[in-house]
């Protein structure tokens, strides 16, 4: 028991730390590409070439979308590795969170909870931490990374999915039947100008969540402070 407030998740925080510059870096490549290509398109001369400039060259966007996926799998992996650990601990200093390390990943992986839970969870890592050492345990700094992160993924996934789709059709041969070319042109743009802002907003969240975890991890590393319980009297 002695030994719990030592034992603190160093290892996983490294690698979230490290998983998240990565995919960080991957973002502001693909984004400034996605924000470009928009721009080359609304400022084409004439149809055929946006459209030429909308159907193709999209080989390195889907590269780097993929890559990002990668790498959020990575980063993901890194994040729960440490969240299990720092919920774990505060359950060996007597301190244990509403949601069971268990649960605090479990919720990462249930449809619609997923857009909430994490913060809640992560809020809850935080007020224990803090509050362990003897700090504030307002959650405030969590709750600003989670929203900023989860507007990023919803618009930036919603982006790349928009751009998919139609030119999934477009390669597909039936692109004609289905839009015409001034819709391909108009899609593609606002998709790619979409998903470039979600980009950058992913880009801003990720700051924010190393902040989250290196707080939340100094604070593990520090002494616990044991308040006195209330007289009974009182």
């Amino acid at each position: 028991m002695t030994d719990a407030p030592r034992a603190v998740a160093r290892g996983p925080a490294r690698l979230a730390s490290a998983s998240i510059g990565i995919v960080t870096i991957v973002t502001v490549i693909e984004g400034a590409l996605l924000l470009l290509r928009a721009a080359r398109i609304g400022d084409a001369d004439y149809l055929g070439s946006a459209y030429s400039l909308a159907v193709t060259g999209n080989g390195l966007p889907d590269a780097l979308a993929l890559t990002i996926g990668v790498a959020s799998l990575s980063a993901l992996a890194g994040w729960l590795a440490w969240q299990y650990r720092a919920a774990s601990i505060l359950v060996a200093r007597g301190m244990p969170p509403k949601h069971t390390p268990q649960w605090a990943v479990l919720w990462w992986f249930v449809p619609f909870a997923d857009l909430w839970m994490p913060g809640v969870t992560t809020a809850e890592l935080w007020r224990g931490a803090r509050q362990g050492a003897g700090r504030t345990g307002r959650a405030w700094s969590v709750w600003v990374w989670w929203l900023v992160f989860a507007a990023g993924w919803i618009i930036h996934s919603l982006g790349i999915g928009l751009r998919q789709a139609v030119l999934g059709d477009v390669y597909s041969g039936r692109g004609l039947s289905t839009f015409t070319p001034r819709d391909v042109v108009d899609i593609v743009l606002v998709s790619n100008v979409i998903a470039g802002v979600g980009a950058a907003i992913l880009v801003a969240a990720a700051p924010l969540a190393l902040y989250v975890i290196r707080r939340i991890t100094a604070a593990l590393s520090s002494p616990v402070s044991l308040v006195a319980p209330p007289r009974p009297d009182v």
